[in-house]
């Protein structure tokens, strides 16, 4: 499907491209019958039945939560020779939860908490209508005008069936849970999965593990996610503190068993994690720590026989007057050494920040 700029669809004048994938385009776009700006959402018909496109929007205007996107409407019309599916989506000009990634291409972790309890409750409320969302990842998770956490996207959404599972219409490799390869089902638990695995990725770097599967090849890339080895629970940035991996380890169990029960319980946890400090990247890729008061930073002096000094800083965010902290300070010491007092002035600002 080929649209452009300025081009009348329907009803619909197109005014900008958001995004598009393998089988839709999504688009900003004004209603003209009501003058109404609307993200639209065109499908191609070549791949499913009208009716089964339909379907997502059936779904998305059945729910009514401030955490999960609303389908406003659905169009169904003809194009040449086709009839194009046509679905109006709430407008949310903030995008997606990438925008506010930093220079380092993981996500604040101020941010990510906030964002995964509101994402959390989105789901909550899609479980309890007897839904399983099956496509949750960052592009699908968008900012709304109050800086709340959106759900997005139920075009490979499943409806439980009697027995509490789905089978997939279709999947996302990257985030789907080991068990929806091996016995071809979906769940609340394969929810949980996902969720694990977008909060892994936005806040380790976004990149990771999809460098992993394109380096492993996809045979190899499921095996090593059904033996629990992508994500790897044991390769953390040191700025992650222990029960945000605690949770994600939780939710990214090879075993849907021993995963958090529900999306509530997950939340739960995650209510629980309150830090004064925390780390990100400047645009010149430096890594520095913030709380309301102060920024921190360190710097690593190499010395003669392979020693470093270590030097930590704080610096007044209003003022710009900056200070050495001593007791961070340490002098010629080995990698092992410089290793320990870099996590311990990384765990201190985090756990104590000012």
């Amino acid at each position: 499907m080929s649209f452009n700029k300025g081009d009348t669809i329907y009803k619909y004048t197109l005014i900008q491209k958001l995004g598009s994938g393998n089988f839709s385009s999504v688009w900003l776009a004004n209603d003209i019958s009501i003058d109404s700006i609307t993200a639209l959402k065109i499908l191609n018909p070549s791949f499913q039945t009208v009716a089964e496109l339909l379907e997502e929007a059936r779904i998305g205007n059945k729910l009514n939560h401030p955490n999960l996107l609303k389908i406003l409407y659905a169009d169904v019309v003809p194009s040449g020779t086709d009839q194009l599916t046509l679905i109006a989506q709430e407008y949310h000009p903030k995008g997606s939860i990438i925008g506010l990634l930093n220079s380092g291409n993981f996500l604040d972790l101020p941010i990510s908490i906030r964002l995964f309890t509101d994402i959390l409750r989105g789901l909550e409320h899609l479980h309890s209508q007897n839904f399983f969302h099956n496509d949750i990842k960052p592009s699908n998770i968008l900012i709304g005008n109050k800086n709340e956490g959106i759900l997005a996207d139920y075009g490979i959404t499943g409806a439980s069936t009697s027995n509490g599972t789905a089978i997939p219409k279709d999947a996302y490799i990257l985030h789907r849970a080991p068990e929806t390869l091996k016995s071809n089902y979906i769940s609340v638990q394969t929810d949980i999965y996902q969720v694990g695995v977008s909060f892994y990725r936005l806040v380790n770097g976004i990149g990771n593990i999809k460098d992993d599967l394109i380096k492993q090849g996809v045979p190899e890339f499921e095996r090593l996610k059904a033996s629990g080895k992508i994500p790897d629970p044991t390769k953390y940035e040191l700025f992650i503190p222990a029960r945000i991996k605690k949770i994600i380890n939780t939710a990214i169990n090879p075993d849907p068993n021993k995963r958090y029960s529900s999306a509530l319980e997950m939340r739960r946890e995650l209510e629980k994690c309150f830090y004064p400090g925390y780390w990100s990247m400047d645009p010149n890729g430096k890594l520095l720590g913030y709380g309301k008061k102060y920024s921190y930073s360190f710097e690593i002096l190499p010395k003669k026989n392979s020693l470093f000094d270590f030097v930590s800083c704080k610096k007044n965010i209003s003022t710009g007057v900056e200070n050495k902290i001593g007791a961070f300070a340490q002098k010629n010491i080995d990698n092992k050494q410089l290793n320990k007092v870099k996590q311990q002035f990384i765990n201190w600002v985090i756990e104590n920040a000012i």
